[in-house]
């Protein structure tokens, strides 16, 4: 998840591209940053209120 969330938002590279070097579906690949992206969120919000 981690490195679907890295190439695609700070190397620019295709969902599907990742997709096709991790062996797995673009949908997947959407769903894996998707949920990166949540978790970054709610780690982002926990260091906001502390």
């Amino acid at each position: 998840t981690r490195y679907a969330f890295e190439m695609y938002r700070l190397h620019g590279v295709p969902q599907k591209d990742i997709a096709k070097e991790l062996g797995v579906s673009p949908t997947l690949v959407n769903f894996m940053i998707r949920d990166a992206l949540i978790h970054c969120r709610k780690v982002n919000g926990a260091q906001a209120e502390a």
